[in-house]
């Protein structure tokens, strides 16, 4: 984004990214892991009020704060998807849900915990005392840089063993069990790893807020933030990111009014109808026609694009039915040796 966009695109700009964090979480806890989640931004506000207070009471250094509010994520996070280790279904989009509103409408009210809120809100402190945090611009590059951190370590889990454990115990859990496969513990890093993802966006999120009430982290959010997400496309980082930022942006053109309600209705019907893997299957489709343009005019054979494609000059082969085979020719006309007769009394 250009610095020169005013202060108010600046700002939304930055709470994009903190949906785009939270879109992350997703790809692994739904995409890779196969739980639905409805409460993300539930999670990210206990991380927040635990953020909110450690900056704005006791003037903790705001990487510290930020790597205590990922570990409070997670931890929250497994909590949360305890249940659903034995409950099947859609048992953890209800519980998160509800930890959602709960913290919304009750935990965050000042009629109820008034004494866990700052009064004087979350400060935008000095950045390695050299950058200061009240200006929009830099916050938002801070925010890019955590997204950044947040992609790598979904990159990096999804190359990894245990990321395709994560994806194998999501396809067939008694396959993945059957090979020795610690599903429960496997199970329980993908709500850790989301729920420390989560945590950060709703760190930064009460920076960029500075200040902590009730509807600071609506429900609303969660389901919204994962509707994006589903048009995205839940199976890729780079589908959930263009989902979430391609839709906040949308939001942000105030003369749709409240139009954008129905764009975000009909995109979610349109993916779930024509194009189940979101703007992610289109952008990789479209990758892979321009790459099969471009080994076609080199003569390149690819085998991951052009799988199905013969090698020039080799023969027609058609395949022979081998019983029709044996009928004709016997045994010997497809190489296999017939066997001798057996001895008299061998068996005996």
């Amino acid at each position: 984004m250009p610095r020169s966009w005013g202060p108010t695109n600046q700002y939304l700009a930055a709470t994009a990214i903190v949906w785009a964090i939270i879109g992350v979480s997703l790809v692994v806890l739904t995409g890779w892991a196969g739980q639905i989640s409805l409460g993300q931004f539930g999670i990210a506000g206990v991380a927040g009020l635990i953020a909110a207070n450690m900056a704005g009471r006791w003037n903790i250094d705001l990487f510290l704060v930020v790597l205590v509010a990922g570990a409070v994520g997670g931890v929250i996070a497994v909590i949360v998807g305890l249940p659903a280790l034995r409950i099947k279904g859609l048992f953890l989009a209800v519980t998160t849900l509800a930890v959602a509103v709960a913290l919304d409408e009750y935990f965050l009210s000042q009629d109820t915990f008034s004494s866990w809120i700052p009064l004087n809100g979350v400060p935008r402190v000095m950045l390695l005392q050299r950058f200061d945090l009240n200006d929009d611009y830099r916050l938002y590059l801070l925010c890019l840089f955590f997204l950044g951190v947040a992609i790598l370590i979904t990159k990096g889990l999804r190359k990894s063993r245990a990321g395709r454990v994560l994806i194998a115990t999501s396809d067939n859990e008694r396959a993945a069990a059957s090979v020795s496969v610690p599903t429960t513990a496997v199970k329980l890093a993908g709500f850790a790893t989301a729920g420390v993802l989560a945590g950060i966006a709703g760190a930064l999120d009460t920076y960029i807020l500075s200040a902590l009430n009730s509807h600071s982290f609506p429900a609303a959010d969660s389901i919204t933030v994962f509707g994006y997400s589903v048009i995205g496309g839940l199976g890729s980082v780079t589908g959930v990111l263009s989902g979430v930022l391609i839709f906040k942006y949308v939001e942000s053109i105030t003369a749709l009014g409240s139009y954008h309600l129905v764009i975000n209705g009909v995109g979610l019907l349109w993916a779930l109808q024509l194009v189940p893997g979101g703007f992610g299957q289109l952008i990789y489709g479209t990758r892979d026609a321009i790459l099969r343009r471009v080994a076609a005019r080199r003569g390149i054979l690819v085998p991951s694009l052009l799988a199905d494609r013969r090698i020039a000059g080799r023969e027609e082969e058609k395949p022979d039915d081998l019983l029709s085979t044996i009928a004709a020719g016997g045994a010997d006309s497809i190489g296999i040796a017939a066997p001798e007769p057996e001895p008299v009394g061998a068996r005996q």
